[in-house]
């Protein structure tokens, strides 16, 4: 055996000891999240309103912005888990930069949160991209902020995202950029009124059921039906391999066909994508696609998924100039996959898996090398902490 097989071997083994569904015992997640928590308190800033960054470098001394998206999947995970006061708290910080849009952006993206905040001096401003999977997941943590505190503000909130992505992501006709409406949102627009016209699959997918959640606030404003078209035209994103297509693009404005693609266009695909979509399937009852998507995944271990793949084997496909590598949020996805499908075994071996590789602060790299399973980089992805601990969904 070479030398890279054998390390790959070797940290392959350390990861999986013991791997049964008894591999992580209670206390050992217990001290996962205790950790991760601690990690998380390490991360907050000055006028962040208890909103996270994405990525954090360093021990937590650098961050790359402050990210409503990873901050709404800490609060949903937290929420599930009986943390209402840490799900409240970002709810909250959720309302003020909803409201400081409404104070310095322009109407077109009013009600909407953007994708990012930036520095701005001593504090923090809004940017000037507004996706949809980001503000379905923001919709879905007012939801549950809302049943949960009784507060009228956080149902305020979540209508406002709501009928702000029916007035524009949801409605490429009326904003030009599609024949048709076809049901799930347009990937992004921008405070200058610039759109992206592509349908992905992924978060957007996989967040659909926010729309339900919004129908229980709002009956008479036909969200749960927007939400059953949405994912109808969502199942059709999976190739006959069983992996998902990356995105939906219309053959242009005044065509109301298109087609399917892999990531960026090209010839891989992502596996952390495929992941949420095979959850998304899930979620609405889409057995055999579930079944097809498990055939074509071929996991090292059983638990590491590498971070691109061959759309049409499920094997490793990097670039020549890339380093192979594990993206571990995957392995969190799968063993929460696993777990919905009452796969108890698998389940346990992933998280075995995944909480192997905490990092000493508490934190999570989100890619380690295959080689020799080092960190890829030097950045701890928080969404990559919430799925190694529970789950976001």
């Amino acid at each position: 055996m070479n030398r890279r097989g054998f390390g790959l071997s070797l940290a392959l083994a350390l990861a999986a000891q013991g791997a049964s569904a008894d591999e992580a015992p209670a206390g050992r997640i217990v001290l996962a999240r205790r950790r991760f928590r601690a990690w998380l308190r390490s991360l907050g800033r000055p006028g962040a309103r208890a909103l996270y960054p994405y990525m954090a470098r360093g021990n937590a001394q650098h961050i790359s912005g402050l990210s409503p998206m990873a901050s709404a999947d800490v609060a949903i995970w937290a929420m599930g888990s009986g943390d209402d006061e840490l799900g409240l708290q970002i709810a909250n910080g959720l309302v003020h930069w909803q409201r400081e849009v409404e104070r310095l952006l322009p109407a077109r993206v009013h009600g909407g949160l953007p994708s990012d905040l930036t520095p701005d001096g001593a504090g923090w401003k809004p940017g000037s991209a507004f996706y949809a999977g980001d503000n379905l997941v923001c919709m879905a943590v007012l939801a549950r902020a809302y049943v949960a505190s009784g507060q009228d503000r956080f149902a305020q909130a979540a209508l406002k995202i709501a009928r702000w992505m029916r007035g524009t992501l949801l409605d490429g006709r009326r904003a030009g950029v599609w024949a048709r409406n076809y049901g799930p949102p347009m990937h992004y627009m921008t405070a200058a009124g610039a759109y992206d016209n592509a349908i992905h699959t992924a978060v957007d997918y996989l967040w659909l059921g926010a729309l339900r959640e919004i129908d229980l606030l709002d009956p008479q404003g036909g969200w749960a039906q927007m939400e059953t078209e949405a994912s109808r035209f969502l199942a059709t994103g999976q190739s006959a391999f069983g992996s998902w297509y990356s995105f939906f693009r219309p053959d242009k404005p005044g065509s109301a066909g298109g087609q399917w693609h892999w990531y960026r266009g090209g010839d891989v695909t992502v596996g952390d994508d495929n992941l949420r979509a095979a959850l998304a399937a899930h979620r609405y009852g889409r057995v055999d696609q579930v079944r097809g998507f498990l055939e074509w995944l071929k996991p090292v271990d059983g638990t590491f998924v590498n971070g691109y793949l061959d759309p049409l084997t499920g094997r490793a496909k990097f670039l020549p100039v890339d380093a192979p590598y594990f993206d571990l949020v995957c392995t969190g996805l799968l063993r929460t996959l696993h777990e919905r499908l009452g796969r108890r075994e698998g389940a346990g071996r992933c998280e075995a898996a995944v909480l192997r590789w905490q990092a000493e602060d508490g934190g999570w790299h989100w890619g380690r090398r295959q080689a020799d399973m080092q960190p890829l980089q030097d950045e701890r992805a928080v969404i990559t902490g919430v799925w190694a601990v529970g789950s976001a969904i």
